[in-house]
Protein backbone atom coordinates (compact mmCIF):
# COMPACT_ATOMS: atom_id res chain seq x y z
CA UNK A 1 0.00 0.00 0.00
CA UNK A 2 2.97 2.34 0.44
CA UNK A 3 2.91 3.00 -3.30
CA UNK A 4 -0.11 5.27 -2.94
CA UNK A 5 -0.81 5.85 0.78
CA UNK A 6 1.45 6.42 3.77
CA UNK A 7 1.85 4.12 6.75
CA UNK A 8 0.10 6.76 8.88
CA UNK A 9 -2.17 9.63 7.78
CA UNK A 10 -3.10 12.87 9.54
CA UNK A 11 -6.38 14.47 8.49
CA UNK A 12 -8.22 17.53 9.79
CA UNK A 13 -11.94 18.13 10.17
CA UNK A 14 -11.79 21.60 8.60
CA UNK A 15 -9.48 23.88 6.59
CA UNK A 16 -5.90 22.65 6.80
CA UNK A 17 -3.65 25.65 6.13
CA UNK A 18 -1.18 25.20 9.02
CA UNK A 19 0.18 21.98 7.56
CA UNK A 20 3.80 23.18 7.63
CA UNK A 21 3.65 23.54 11.42
CA UNK A 22 2.03 20.12 11.69
CA UNK A 23 4.73 18.64 9.46
CA UNK A 24 7.38 19.97 11.82
CA UNK A 25 5.65 18.41 14.84
CA UNK A 26 5.02 15.10 13.10
CA UNK A 27 8.60 14.71 11.89
CA UNK A 28 9.88 15.03 15.47
CA UNK A 29 7.69 12.16 16.68
CA UNK A 30 9.54 8.97 17.54
CA UNK A 31 9.13 6.29 14.90
CA UNK A 32 8.47 8.67 12.00
CA UNK A 33 10.93 8.45 9.10
CA UNK A 34 9.45 11.02 6.71
CA UNK A 35 6.27 12.99 6.04
CA UNK A 36 4.62 14.84 3.16
CA UNK A 37 1.46 16.94 2.65
CA UNK A 38 -1.09 15.84 0.06
CA UNK A 39 -4.48 16.60 -1.41
CA UNK A 40 -6.98 14.24 -3.01
CA UNK A 41 -10.04 15.02 -5.09
CA UNK A 42 -12.38 13.58 -7.70
CA UNK A 43 -12.19 15.27 -11.10
CA UNK A 44 -12.78 14.62 -14.76
CA UNK A 45 -10.00 13.67 -17.16
CA UNK A 46 -10.00 13.57 -20.95
CA UNK A 47 -7.58 12.98 -23.80
CA UNK A 48 -7.66 13.30 -27.55
CA UNK A 49 -8.46 9.60 -27.70
CA UNK A 50 -11.17 9.42 -25.03
CA UNK A 51 -14.10 11.56 -23.79
CA UNK A 52 -14.11 12.80 -20.16
CA UNK A 53 -14.66 10.43 -17.26
CA UNK A 54 -14.06 10.42 -13.52
CA UNK A 55 -10.58 10.18 -12.06
CA UNK A 56 -9.01 10.51 -8.61
CA UNK A 57 -6.26 13.14 -8.45
CA UNK A 58 -3.63 13.02 -5.72
CA UNK A 59 -1.35 16.02 -5.26
CA UNK A 60 2.01 15.27 -3.61
CA UNK A 61 5.11 17.24 -2.64
CA UNK A 62 7.75 16.40 -5.28
CA UNK A 63 10.58 17.01 -2.78
CA UNK A 64 9.13 14.79 -0.05
CA UNK A 65 7.03 12.09 -1.68
CA UNK A 66 9.96 9.78 -2.45
CA UNK A 67 10.72 9.49 1.26
CA UNK A 68 7.15 8.48 2.12
CA UNK A 69 5.78 6.44 -0.79
CA UNK A 70 7.46 3.84 -2.96
CA UNK A 71 5.60 5.11 -6.01
CA UNK A 72 8.91 5.71 -7.77
CA UNK A 73 9.64 1.97 -7.72
CA UNK A 74 6.23 1.30 -9.33
CA UNK A 75 6.84 3.60 -12.30
CA UNK A 76 7.02 1.82 -15.65
CA UNK A 77 7.87 5.11 -17.36
CA UNK A 78 9.27 8.35 -15.91
CA UNK A 79 10.61 9.30 -12.48
CA UNK A 80 9.31 11.20 -9.45
CA UNK A 81 11.76 13.99 -10.27
CA UNK A 82 9.60 14.83 -13.29
CA UNK A 83 6.78 16.06 -11.04
CA UNK A 84 6.66 19.85 -10.84
CA UNK A 85 8.80 20.28 -13.94
CA UNK A 86 7.98 21.64 -17.38
CA UNK A 87 4.94 23.05 -19.09
CA UNK A 88 2.24 22.00 -19.20
CA UNK A 89 2.60 20.50 -15.69
CA UNK A 90 3.53 16.85 -15.33
CA UNK A 91 1.05 14.16 -14.34
CA UNK A 92 1.48 10.44 -13.67
CA UNK A 93 -1.22 7.89 -14.45
CA UNK A 94 -2.00 4.33 -13.52
CA UNK A 95 -1.20 2.06 -16.46
CA UNK A 96 -4.80 0.91 -16.91
CA UNK A 97 -5.96 4.54 -16.82
CA UNK A 98 -3.37 5.50 -19.45
CA UNK A 99 -4.55 2.62 -21.62
CA UNK A 100 -8.18 3.73 -21.33
CA UNK A 101 -7.18 7.26 -22.29
CA UNK A 102 -4.99 5.92 -25.09
CA UNK A 103 -2.04 8.05 -23.98
CA UNK A 104 1.67 7.49 -23.52
CA UNK A 105 4.46 9.53 -21.94
CA UNK A 106 4.62 12.94 -23.59
CA UNK A 107 0.93 13.01 -24.53
CA UNK A 108 -1.50 15.60 -23.21
CA UNK A 109 -4.54 15.14 -20.99
CA UNK A 110 -7.00 17.69 -19.63
CA UNK A 111 -8.33 17.83 -16.05
CA UNK A 112 -11.62 19.55 -15.27
CA UNK A 113 -13.03 20.20 -11.79
CA UNK A 114 -16.48 18.86 -11.07
CA UNK A 115 -19.33 21.36 -10.79
CA UNK A 116 -19.14 21.65 -6.99
CA UNK A 117 -15.43 22.45 -7.21
CA UNK A 118 -15.82 25.03 -9.97
CA UNK A 119 -14.78 28.63 -9.92
CA UNK A 120 -16.95 31.33 -8.32
CA UNK A 121 -18.14 32.33 -11.79
CA UNK A 122 -19.70 28.89 -12.09
CA UNK A 123 -17.67 27.87 -15.15
CA UNK A 124 -15.25 24.99 -14.59
CA UNK A 125 -11.83 25.60 -16.07
CA UNK A 126 -9.84 23.04 -18.01
CA UNK A 127 -6.22 22.40 -17.07
CA UNK A 128 -3.82 20.74 -19.53
CA UNK A 129 -1.23 18.31 -18.20
CA UNK A 130 1.61 16.37 -19.80
CA UNK A 131 1.85 12.63 -19.10
CA UNK A 132 5.30 12.28 -17.53
CA UNK A 133 4.98 8.88 -15.89
CA UNK A 134 2.95 5.67 -15.89
CA UNK A 135 2.81 3.39 -12.84
CA UNK A 136 1.51 -0.04 -11.90
CA UNK A 137 0.54 -0.70 -8.27
CA UNK A 138 -1.12 -4.12 -8.74
CA UNK A 139 -4.27 -2.64 -7.17
CA UNK A 140 -6.96 -2.23 -9.82
CA UNK A 141 -8.67 0.74 -8.16
CA UNK A 142 -5.48 2.79 -8.35
CA UNK A 143 -4.19 1.55 -11.69
CA UNK A 144 -7.55 2.34 -13.32
CA UNK A 145 -8.48 5.62 -11.64
CA UNK A 146 -5.50 7.34 -10.00
CA UNK A 147 -3.54 10.32 -11.34
CA UNK A 148 -0.68 11.94 -9.41
CA UNK A 149 0.54 15.53 -9.83
CA UNK A 150 2.71 18.00 -7.94
CA UNK A 151 0.92 19.50 -4.94
CA UNK A 152 0.98 23.08 -6.23
CA UNK A 153 -0.46 22.07 -9.61
CA UNK A 154 -3.17 19.93 -8.02
CA UNK A 155 -4.08 22.76 -5.62
CA UNK A 156 -4.62 25.06 -8.58
CA UNK A 157 -6.99 22.61 -10.25
CA UNK A 158 -9.13 22.01 -7.15
CA UNK A 159 -9.02 25.64 -5.93
CA UNK A 160 -7.47 24.78 -2.58
CA UNK A 161 -4.92 27.60 -2.66
CA UNK A 162 -2.38 26.88 0.11
CA UNK A 163 -4.41 24.12 1.78
CA UNK A 164 -4.03 20.36 1.98
CA UNK A 165 -6.27 17.44 2.81
CA UNK A 166 -3.73 15.79 5.08
CA UNK A 167 -0.21 14.64 5.84
CA UNK A 168 1.02 11.10 5.27
CA UNK A 169 3.94 9.47 7.01
CA UNK A 170 6.42 6.66 6.64
CA UNK A 171 7.33 4.89 9.88
CA UNK A 172 10.39 2.87 10.85
CA UNK A 173 8.42 -0.30 11.54
CA UNK A 174 5.12 -0.77 9.70
CA UNK A 175 4.04 -3.31 12.34
CA UNK A 176 4.18 -0.44 14.84
CA UNK A 177 2.20 1.97 12.66
CA UNK A 178 -0.77 2.00 15.05
CA UNK A 179 1.47 2.95 17.98
CA UNK A 180 3.15 5.71 15.98
CA UNK A 181 -0.29 6.98 14.95
CA UNK A 182 -1.31 7.29 18.61
CA UNK A 183 1.98 9.08 19.43
CA UNK A 184 1.40 11.56 16.60
CA UNK A 185 -2.15 12.11 17.80
CA UNK A 186 -0.91 12.93 21.28
CA UNK A 187 1.74 15.28 19.90
CA UNK A 188 -0.94 17.16 17.93
CA UNK A 189 -3.36 17.29 20.86
CA UNK A 190 -6.15 15.31 19.23
CA UNK A 191 -9.07 17.08 17.56
CA UNK A 192 -9.43 18.71 15.11
CA UNK A 193 -6.75 16.30 13.86
CA UNK A 194 -7.57 12.66 13.13
CA UNK A 195 -4.63 10.26 12.90
CA UNK A 196 -4.95 6.78 11.41
CA UNK A 197 -2.59 4.00 10.51
CA UNK A 198 -2.96 2.38 7.09
CA UNK A 199 -5.17 -0.43 8.39
CA UNK A 200 -7.68 2.04 9.84
CA UNK A 201 -7.67 4.07 6.64
CA UNK A 202 -8.38 1.04 4.48
CA UNK A 203 -11.21 0.00 6.82
CA UNK A 204 -12.85 3.35 6.14
CA UNK A 205 -11.97 5.26 9.28
CA UNK A 206 -11.80 8.47 7.25
CA UNK A 207 -15.13 8.05 5.57
CA UNK A 208 -14.83 8.88 1.87
CA UNK A 209 -11.66 10.98 2.25
CA UNK A 210 -9.44 8.32 0.74
CA UNK A 211 -5.91 9.36 -0.24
Amino acid sequence: MAAVIGNVTVLKNNTFTEYRDVLSTVEKTDGVVAAEPFIFDELMIASAGHPPFGVSLKGVDPQRVGGVLDLGARLKVGSLQDLGRGEPPAIMLGDALAAMLRVRAGDRVVLTARADDSQPAGQPREYPFRVAGIFHTEIDEYDQRLAVAALANAQQVVYRRDQVLGIELKVKDIDQADKVARAVERALGGLPYEVMDWRELIRGGAGDRKP
